[in-house]
């Protein structure tokens, strides 16, 4: 598929060079015979055509040409002014530029879904089937409606992780991403599962309040709901019985999945990893309310103390490896116009929701926060002193992310001192919207020095990298001297409330 600058209508074609050629070799991993066994429960148009050979040769080379268009254009993360000019496609019908472009799968219409116009069109010319670009979803005519099937779903994901692959390479270095490879169990692997015993895995279990420790059971949902670290614990990286630390709190997450995955789905109360966390911190013991974020570091530092690879320098433990990111702070003299870089290490990013007005900021979101974050900031000649003109003069402060981690936690700074005295600190209360998923390459160092200099091309990797998913959230919900925390947390595509008042 392609499109030109000089044309206003998207062409969709299945035989496109780019896709049938040696760097572009997508095997159908399903079998004709995949079509039967789901005849009874899926789209009987979609079996008669799979039912035909070359048919069903020719849809699939189509969808996968679209899938493949579509992914590639995503891959993009330079500024649109860097990008090459090439026209966005349009409906075929109403010529509105397509911001989800739906394709038909029998010839190369392009067409919006809001206004019916790609299933006006099926119906015109008997097309039976169109594909979303974006999700690879399909939707048949004659049925009306989404279908499925493995062999499509199984196409759209070998397509988009080929793409990725293909545009995918190291910043230093010519060598490209590796490929990805399905594991296939070997004969001995074969004999070893053959004999094991499935037990149910729900990963979905309450926490017992043990006295106003609501802060301490949201902070262990959100670690439990962590794919890295479920995998990490439940994949017996640390094993308690050989495990030669005292009051670890290793051991304590290693029992606390052991029992949130075991058959047992009654509520479960974490004593002995709240026992252990008071012996070794002392900031955090007692029976009074505590602060969620200030348990949430608590925890990562004694998980990383009592883990496997834990050293002060460059250090490979669980916690590094999924919470560990770096933060630039580049700041400009406007005299000479001298940069200076500093690089830190961090485990989470605190948010203003205040500007330096002292007003909410109007983009009560998550992506407004973060613009407010990566702002230049101005220095007067007394905070700052250039390095290279050894005298203090005005300066602009920015800061951006050097380095991303696996898992990305936010913290918004809800507390504020409005007194003269600023004894008394007071919340804000002003709610913030954030999305299921998000992009964090404008906030990165790499995507923000590129587009800051003219002509610059740096290459900043596929946009894949960069997309983050939700997955918990902890909400406080009182004022400063009381309150009450609950959690949020998705497990697999439904999202449950925790509340250990209930």
């Amino acid at each position: 598929m392609s499109t030109s600058s000089d044309s206003t209508q998207p062409t969709w074609s299945g035989d496109e060079p780019a896709l049938t050629g040696g760097t572009f070799e997508i095997p159908f991993t399903a079998s004709s015979d995949t079509s039967e066994g789901f005849e009874t429960g899926g789209c009987s148009h979609l079996v008669a055509v799979f039912a035909d050979a070359p048919a069903r040769e020719a849809l699939l080379n189509k969808y996968k040409s679209v899938i493949a268009w579509h992914a590639r254009r995503i891959q993009d993360t330079s500024p649109p002014a860097k990008r090459r000019k090439v026209s966005a496609p349009t409906c075929g019908t109403c010529n509105l530029t397509l911001s989800r472009p739906f394709a038909c799968l029998s010839c190369s219409f392009g067409g919006c879904w809001s206004d019916g116009h790609i299933t006006n069109h099926l119906k015109e010319v008997s097309h039976s089937f169109c594909v979303d670009t974006k999700s690879g979803s399909v939707f048949c005519a004659e049925c009306g409606d989404f279908i499925y099937h493995p062999t499509i779903d199984e196409l759209y994901v070998s397509t988009v992780v080929l793409i990725e692959e293909q545009q995918t390479h190291f910043q230093t270095g010519k060598r490209t991403r590796e490929p990805y490879q399905a594991w296939v169990p070997t004969n001995d692997e074969c004999a070893a599962l053959k004999d094991t015993t499935v037990l149910p895995c729900y990963g979905r279990r309450g926490l017992l309040n043990l006295g106003q420790t609501c802060f301490f059971n949201v902070i262990l949902q959100s670690f439990i709901h962590n794919p890295l670290l479920r995998n990490y614990f439940l994949g017996d990286r640390h094993n308690t019985r050989l495990c030669k630390h005292t009051d670890c709190t290793c051991c304590e997450m290693d029992n606390l999945f052991s029992e949130v995955y075991s058959p047992n789905q009654t509520p479960f109360g974490p004593t002995s990893f709240l026992a252990t966390t008071w012996k070794v911190s002392a900031e955090v013991s007692g029976y009074s309310q505590q602060d969620a974020h200030e348990f949430f570091i608590t925890a990562l530092n004694q998980i990383h103390g009592t883990c496997r690879g834990s050293t002060n320098i460059s250090c490979i433990c669980i916690v590094h490896q999924t919470f560990a990111g770096q933060l630039q702070s580049d700041v400009t003299c406007e005299r000479c116009g001298n940069t200076t870089s500093t690089v830190d290490p961090m485990l989470d990013i605190s948010l203003e929701l205040k500007g330096k007005s002292g007003e909410v900021g109007a983009e009560n979101t998550l992506a407004g926060c973060l613009r407010r974050f990566t702002k230049p900031e101005k220095l007067g000649a007394k905070e700052y002193s250039c390095s290279k003109c050894t005298k203090a003069h005005e300066a602009v402060k920015r800061l951006s992310i050097l380095k991303l981690p696996p898992v990305l936690s936010f913290q918004f700074k809800r507390f504020e001192h409005k007194t003269v005295s600023k004894a008394i600190p007071q919340k804000i209360d002003t709610p913030v919207r954030f999305p299921a998923s998000i992009n964090m390459a404008p906030y990165t160092t790499l995507v923000m020095n590129s587009s800051g200099k003219d002509g610059a091309s740096s290459y900043s990797g596929p946009e894949a990298m960069y997309d983050y998913d939700l997955f918990a959230v902890i909400n406080h919900e009182g004022q400063m001297d009381n309150g009450h925390y609950t959690n949020y947390a998705r497990l697999q595509d439904e999202w449950y409330r925790f509340d250990d008042e209930k």
